[in-house]
């Protein structure tokens, strides 16, 4: 996989597909996955959307391909690691299908231009945004969320400070697991990663312009993020719409799906909604 090299040395890989459709003026898009996400986890849908309009995936800093550095791991890194991304391929206009902590890190990239003391200016324009199965501010439903306790990542790799860390993670694995030092690399990870879950986007919805256009997606049986989550996109996004319940190209048949949204009925399905939401406009 091609990879970009960073400011800060951390590497992304990413992949392109369905680079033919360029000179058909086809809108592109790239899906943004979330922590615990490869790129390729989207490849079903991608294949198929890219037989009409090029798709870009990438792995985010730290997963898959890509590599991560000392930086603290926030929601606003990994968003200027995107825009980095998006300036290097150089796309003038595209959409962003955001899933799970990928649609908060869309979020944290259009925002940029507002952010308070670090702005960065957009070099295209989003026209469109899918927020499959995301969120908008932090979960506080204890019922809800990755059963892993947040920890505060550590400033030193003291043995002390790691032993606390390790404690926290001790519930998601088997102790042979954390302690064969082959996986020393995947539990920094996770260590430095668990600070995600605490972010704060801010209040720039107002800012937004009513050209861009969003679509929310999210299933009544999600057990990692409340549908709850979903609503209060809509709630700060007036004019975004929810994906339609039917029987007709473009909507679900149901919602009752789970967080891996995509890996439910048939990948035509899925492809007929982003494709309607990307070239249909909108009924008044």
């Amino acid at each position: 996989m091609p990879h970009l090299t960073l400011p800060d040395g951390a590497r992304l890989a990413y992949e392109m597909l369905g680079s033919e459709h360029f000179s058909r003026n086809s809108l592109p898009i790239v899906f943004v996955g979330g922590a615990s996400n490869v790129g390729r986890d989207f490849e079903p849908l991608a294949i198929s959307l890219a037989r009409v309009r090029p798709v870009l995936l990438y792995d985010i800093r730290g997963i898959g391909h890509s590599t991560m550095t000392g930086e603290e791991y926030t929601v606003d890194l990994l968003a200027r690691d995107l825009l980095a991304l998006l300036k290097h391929v150089g796309w003038k206009k595209l959409a962003i299908c955001g899933f799970s902590m990928g649609g908060t890190i869309a979020q944290s990239l259009i925002f940029l231009p507002f952010h308070a003391t670090a702005p960065e200016s957009l070099p295209f324009v989003v026209t469109h945004v899918v927020f499959a199965s995301s969120l908008c501010s932090v979960i506080t439903d204890q019922n809800y969320g990755l059963r892993v306790r947040p920890v505060r990542r550590p400033k030193e790799n003291t043995r002390p400070e790691r032993n606390v860390s390790k404690a926290a993670f001790r519930s998601a694995f088997d102790p042979r697991w954390m302690e064969d030092p082959r996986n020393e690399a995947r539990l920094n990870y996770w260590i430095q990663t668990s600070t995600i879950g605490r972010f704060d986007l801010g209040n720039h919805y107002h800012k937004l312009s009513r050209d861009t256009r969003f679509l929310v997606i999210h299933g009544s049986l999600d057990a990692i993020l409340p549908p709850s989550c979903s609503e209060e996109i809509l709630q700060r996004i007036p004019w975004a719409r929810k994906v339609e319940v039917g029987a007709y190209p473009g909507a679900v048949p149901t919602l009752e799906f789970g967080h891996n949204c995509f890996d439910y009925f048939d990948i035509q399905i899925w492809h007929d909604v982003i494709e309607m939401f990307l070239v249909v406009l909108p009924k008044l």
